[in-house]
């Protein structure tokens, strides 16, 4: 009988042990976020230009990644092309996706159709608005092309903000590796922003690598930066590296109206790495810089290496009118080739100083109307992109709430909009009014505040007593040694 009650008693624990582990499995894989449809999946008409799909949190972008057959073909169907529309509607925090996919953390969306043995048959084939939030620490340890999007064919993707995003490679057997898309053929990539590392330390470096996009094919890139460093050992004479794009090429891509301010630290003397891009073909730059907090010696042209037209038809390449910061980035020249573009034309190094100077560029046809912007306070005092103003300050602190906290009402306004702050000791505190080319319209609070809530107007005003037009306007607060910008919007 007692031996009996040991086998119960030992069972009965075995039993228990079991249970333990089962549960931990259980909240494990229910800690996940699990993929779900778009909020409008069911309407009629959703995923139409007129109601696109809303990707509006994580679980609706894991839906889009884990859905190849939403990913819009190439091919005929009855005669049509088989393309959706997407549009994000809130930040999304991606933290979770390093415990994704047993360690393989989030899975691109599109793969390149000679992969099919990963389970994908299709390059994404339709257009994603990240209506300009933002999707934050999203991580990536992928077998072959990475990026938000893994392989893009056709595409219109514009306005996305990736932020802090962590793409770490392993095992590198060749691959088109980016942050936003990995490879690309004939897509538009427009007012898209990154940030973040990609590290290849564990692996050679191999194939093309880029901080935004890994190889263009006729890609079209514009108003976008790449804020991302991008870390690795050796790696053979055939990977291209560049700051915004490792392999441009082919007919009519361009790069414009761009910039790199990230870093690339390397072990690899491969001779295409490049600031900008690391091998360039029949395409073109223009109005473009590269700076760097950083840059790693081997990276010592804006451009690594040219392609040599593969075919009479094919146009050549042209790189106009670009620059490159002398004292951060280690860049001595143009290229590591002789090979000469159809035009080759105003491309410059300047000292950090001229840089920061509108008219180095000016000079030579930039926008500083329409396209760029330049303010000491923003972007650490580079150009930025005007479509980017609230995207390019994270460099300025954000006010700590326990020294202050800010609302304004009614947001858009017309005539007069309220700001009410709130002190949490006595402080001296401004708040100024600035346009979206970052000049100064008006300051509204200037001066020491006892703590508590206080309250101040603007009335649409400038300094000099001008009514001013309706607009993206930005206020900004300053108090403590931080500060803090915010957007505002006057309709009339």
């Amino acid at each position: 009988m007692m031996l009996r009650n040991k086998k119960q008693g030992a069972w009965l624990q075995m039993k228990y042990f079991i249970f333990l582990f089962v549960i931990n499995i259980v909240i494990l894989v229910s800690a996940q976020t699990t993929a779900e449809p778009p909020e409008n999946y069911f309407d009629a008409d959703s995923g139409t230009e007129d109601n696109p799909f809303q990707i509006g949190n994580l679980a609706n972008l894991r839906w889009l990644s884990e859905n190849n057959s939403y990913w819009g073909s190439p091919m005929f169907n009855n005669g049509n092309l088989i393309r959706y529309y997407y549009i994000q509607t809130a930040d999304i925090d991606a933290t979770e996706t390093i415990e994704w996919n047993e360690g393989r953390g989030f899975l691109p969306m599109g793969l390149p159709h000679f992969l099919p043995a990963l389970g994908y048959e299709t390059e994404f084939f339709s257009h994603y608005d990240g209506n300009n939030f933002k999707i934050i620490n999203l991580y990536q340890s992928p077998i072959s092309d990475s990026g938000l999007f893994g392989a893009t064919w056709g595409s219109v993707l514009k306005n996305i903000n990736l932020q802090n995003i962590t793409i770490q490679i392993e095992d590198n057997y060749g691959g088109m590796y980016g942050t936003l898309v990995g490879t690309d053929i004939s897509s538009s990539i427009t007012n898209c922003s990154v940030s973040g590392i990609m590290d290849f330390r564990a692996g050679d470096l191999y194939g093309a690598i880029g901080g935004l996009l890994g190889q263009g094919n006729r890609s079209k890139i514009e108003f976008c930066y790449s804020n991302v460093r991008i870390i690795g050992g050796e790696g053979s004479d055939s990977s291209a590296i560049g700051g915004l794009v490792g392999s441009l090429h082919q007919d009519d891509g361009v790069l414009k109206n761009s910039y790199f301010n990230g870093d690339i630290y390397t072990l690899s003397t491969s001779q295409t790495q490049g600031g900008l891009v690391g091998w360039l073909g029949a395409s073109k730059i223009e109005n473009c810089y590269v700076t760097s907090t950083n840059n790693f010696n081997y990276v010592d042209k804006l451009v690594g290496r040219f392609f040599v037209p593969s075919h009479p038809s094919h146009t050549d390449c042209i790189i106009e009118n670009n620059f490159w910061d002398i004292q951060t980035t280690g860049i001595t020249a143009l290229s590591n080739t002789d090979y000469e573009c159809e035009t080759i034309l105003n491309n410059f190094g300047k000292t950090t100083d001229e840089m920061k100077q509108a008219s180095t560029y000016t000079q030579y046809g930039w926008d500083f109307e329409n396209v760029w912007g330049i303010n000491p306070e923003i972007n650490n005092g580079y150009p930025y992109l005007l479509s980017h103003l609230e995207q390019t300050t994270p460099s300025i602190d954000i006010i700590d709430n326990t020294y202050m906290s800010i609302t304004a009402f009614p947001n858009p306004f017309n005539p007069e909009i309220i700001l009410n702050f709130t002190l949490h000791k006595d402080s001296y505190i401004t708040i100024d009014i600035y346009n979206i080319k970052g000049q100064h319209i008006n300051t509204i609070v200037q001066g020491h505040y006892s703590a508590g809530t206080h309250q101040a107007a603007w009335n649409g005003v400038s300094q000099y007593g001008m009514q001013v037009s309706s607009g993206v306007y930005f206020y900004r607060a300053e108090s403590n040694g931080l500060s803090q910008t915010k957007k505002i919007l006057l309709l009339k």
